[in-house]
């Protein structure tokens, strides 16, 4: 399964099967849109839409990563291109990027290009990754974290609090944004621990003069709830 799995994927690359969703962001207060996440989805002829946790890191582990990555950045860019000609600009463009692409590359440059092919002011990109990509980031990684931050992009650390956190991460490096993971604001009604975390990992980071993202808010009761 994982082997056609995986050869489905290659075909899809080419075959026009993976396309991008953008996930609004707001900001409570004005209850305005200031941003979007792009996210890739894969829809198969016969599969139908395959969900990303099953294709993201299949991609890590055949390597295509690195294409898939290329992909989205290309997408994106004539997404924005078509937004532009109607007159609509995005706030801030959020991509998430793999730790692989961190590690493995020429990631700083794709993200120069990018920013001089679709006009876009650098602190209007946000780069998305993972807690793990701090804890495990070697020299190398260090260095295109550091190139990243001072092309003016905005870095971000997603889905924290689901990882072996190390706070001592949120000083060592320039990040700008944590993003509280869904799971927390999912069961944020229900379980008060949740809403505890969530709450304390807000006021952590305000106090860093960070921004936070809460992910997942589908509802009135956890809008209010993150809006305390």
């Amino acid at each position: 399964e994982r082997v056609r799995l995986e050869n489905d994927l290659r075909r899809a690359m080419g075959a026009a099967q993976l396309g991008l969703v953008y996930q609004p962001q707001l900001e409570i207060g004005s209850g305005k849109v200031v941003g979007f996440e792009a996210l890739m989805r894969w829809s198969h002829p016969e599969r139908g839409a395959v969900p990303p946790d099953r294709f993201i890191g299949l991609a890590e582990d055949c390597g295509l990563i690195g294409e898939l990555g290329a992909l989205l950045l290309n997408r994106t860019a004539a997404d924005l291109e078509g937004w532009r000609r109607r007159g609509f600009v995005p706030g801030r463009l959020a991509i998430n990027i793999s730790p692989l692409q961190l590690h493995r590359g020429d990631l700083v440059n794709q993200i120069r290009r990018f920013l001089d092919v679709v006009r876009l002011p650098p602190e209007k990109l946000e780069l998305e990754f993972t807690e793990t990509a701090l804890i495990d980031a070697d020299r190398r990684t260090r260095r295109v974290i550091l190139n990243l931050h001072k092309l003016g992009v905005s870095l971000a650390l997603d889905d924290f609090g689901t990882g072996f956190s190390s706070l001592g991460n949120l000083q060592r490096f320039p990040v700008q944004r944590v993003k509280i993971d869904r799971s927390f604001v999912r069961n944020m009604p229900n379980r008060p621990k949740d809403a505890t975390l969530a709450k304390a990992i807000i006021g952590l980071a305000h106090e860093l003069g960070m921004r936070v993202v809460a992910e997942g808010v589908e509802n009135e009761i956890q809008l209010e709830m993150l809006g305390d």
